[in-house]
């Protein structure tokens, strides 16, 4: 039973980090669409600035 609860909360955990990289990298890609830089640049910095505010949100 134990390990059925362990698999369900992993994968909520998979959605809400799916959910996150999907936000980040369409902030970033408007960000960057404002700007005039390259829609990748964008779209890595979203990704890797709301996994790290997720990180550290999650710690606590």
């Amino acid at each position: 039973m134990a390990n059925i609860v362990k698999e369900e909360m992993k994968q909520l955990n998979y959605e809400d980090v799916a959910a996150l990289v999907t936000t980040g990298a369409a902030a970033g890609i408007a960000v960057t669409k404002i700007t005039g830089h390259s829609k990748t640049l964008g779209a890595v910095a979203g990704v890797g600035l709301s996994l790290l505010f997720y990180g550290i949100v999650k710690r606590f």
